[in-house]
């Protein structure tokens, strides 16, 4: 009797240990009424928190060297006449393709294809010295070597966030006479008469990149300034970063002698009556004034 009592309370033991260790293992929830209530714990819960899906941010130098990469490919695949490696570098849609709009990668292999039996013994050499980089784009001259004769065209590139190219243009090459820092930095002053009523101070260039200061004559009813900085969208077109508050885009012309802006969406750095939009020319002169004495007028 005594032996049937002490496994009695030995089983009463082992239940009461595994009750407390199913309690351990859940959570407790509240329903919308606000009442508690238990959830089994899974180790699913905790995997989604720990991995989140998050995607490394590349710097300057990375981007540099994966569309380098990307170039590097192109070239060879031409040069081998492989064009299903040379298919593998485009998207599945591609919006343009030397002047075919919107069509398949199989039909850029097919169409490189053709156009390698026109030429005899081509040969593509990129000038990485020269690359672009610009945000989803870049600009790089190329060398095509055959029997007949060489040339060499200005390769256009625009990625996808993969890096997969999804445009791909073809423009005669010509090289500069300045480089962009050269066009770019420098004094300009808005257009329409001797009195200077805005001002535009670029400096800084590197990396296609640059600070700016916008100033609107502080003597007058629209006194405003602006510094910021600003990234290049092609050779001749900038836009302003990093302030939300006011967004202006840079079109340079005229072989940097004038450079245009606009703003985009509504400017707060200034009253609603003004503005910093107008056509800005550069400044020669080795001083700058905001107003002319009586004998300058």
């Amino acid at each position: 009797m005594r032996a049937k009592s002490c496994w009695v309370a030995f089983l009463l033991v082992i239940l009461l240990a595994c009750r407390e260790n199913s309690t351990q293992n859940q959570v407790v929830t509240k329903d919308s009424t606000g009442k508690s209530n238990p959830k089994q714990y899974a180790e699913e819960d905790s995997v989604e928190y720990v991995f989140e899906d998050k995607k490394p941010m590349l710097n300057e130098k990375q981007v540099k060297g994966i569309v380098i990469n990307v170039v590097q490919q192109y070239c060879q695949s031409l040069n081998e006449a492989d064009f299903k490696k040379l298919q593998s570098l485009f998207a599945d849609s591609v919006q343009s393709y030397l002047g075919n709009q919107k069509i398949s990668k199989e039909v850029v292999a097919q169409m490189a294809r053709a156009r390698l039996k026109n030429l005899k013994n081509p040969r593509f050499f990129a000038d990485l010295a020269k690359i672009q980089v610009f945000p989803q784009k870049i600009l790089v001259p190329i060398k095509q070597l055959t029997n007949e004769k060489n040339i060499t065209f200005e390769a256009e590139f625009s990625f996808d966030e993969a890096f997969n190219i999804i445009a791909y243009q073809e423009r005669p090459y010509n090289e500069r006479k300045k480089s962009l820092q050269e066009l770019w930095e420098g004094r300009f002053v808005i257009e329409g008469s001797k009195q200077v009523e805005a001002y535009l101070l670029i400096k800084n260039f590197k990396e296609n990149q640059f600070e700016f200061v916008l100033e609107i004559n502080p003597e007058g009813n629209c006194k405003s300034k602006y510094e910021g900085k600003a990234v290049l969208n092609a050779e001749n077109e900038a836009f302003s970063i990093e302030n939300n508050d006011c967004k202006v885009a840079f079109l340079l012309k005229n072989e940097g002698e004038l450079i245009a802006i606009s703003e985009k969406n509504r400017c707060l750095l200034h009253s609603i009556t003004c503005s910093f939009e107008g056509n800005y020319t550069r400044f020669k002169e080795k001083e700058f004034r905001w107003n002319l004495s009586e004998d300058e007028k």
